[in-house]
């Protein structure tokens, strides 16, 4: 089971038990998106999207950069993940920064934090586009954070595998939906799946 990122990663831990010929009898992934692996869904908007859910994560819970009307957020984010896609992982971080120290960030910041913050995000963006899942077996249980900032992509997880699919969407963010009261209601609804 696994949380965004950590479901692609129980995803692929399921596809190489499989390859060794095990049974999974469970794969539970909570608000993981698929959309970064299918290619009828634009790597630039998907990636824009997730940039403008974190950036919006961190203006409304952290206050560290200044609230941005959405079609604008959206728009500059799509025009940072074109840049990002062009200029490949291993500079995402020095973009990311110095797209932030663009008038984004409501204070200066010390390098120290904002490399540990974005560190991290650059990391998972490099990941999460590397990810191809190849078909399972295993039944797969997926629940989404169905109050998101942006739009997310409705994926279909059940192209991904012959077993069953159990979908839930919860009333939370991407940010809230491992929090009470979400990730109780995930609990009640594993303990039943499981």
């Amino acid at each position: 089971m696994g949380f965004s990122l950590g479901g692609l990663i129980a995803t692929k831990i399921a596809n190489m038990l499989e390859g060794e010929g095990a049974r999974v009898d469970f794969l539970g992934l909570v608000d993981c998106d698929l959309g970064w692996s299918d290619p009828r869904y634009s790597q630039e908007r998907i990636l824009g999207n997730f940039i403008a859910e974190v950036y919006t994560h961190l203006s409304q819970e952290l206050g560290t950069v200044r609230p941005m009307p959405m079609g604008r957020l959206i728009e500059e984010t799509s025009r940072l993940a074109g840049r990002l896609i062009s200029a490949g992982p291993e500079l995402y971080l020095d973009t990311i920064l110095e797209w932030l120290r663009r008038g984004h960030l409501t204070q200066p910041l010390p390098q120290s934090y904002l490399e540990d913050y974005v560190t991290p995000l650059s990391t998972h963006i490099a990941l999460i586009q590397s990810f191809h899942p190849e078909p399972l077996r295993a039944p797969i249980s997926i629940w989404r954070a169905g109050k998101s900032t942006v739009v997310r992509h409705m994926e279909d997880w059940g192209s991904y595998t012959s077993g069953t699919v159990f979908e839930a969407t919860l009333d939370a963010t991407h940010a809230t939906v491992m929090k009470p009261p979400h990730v109780d209601i995930i609990a009640v609804q594993l303990g039943e799946r499981l």
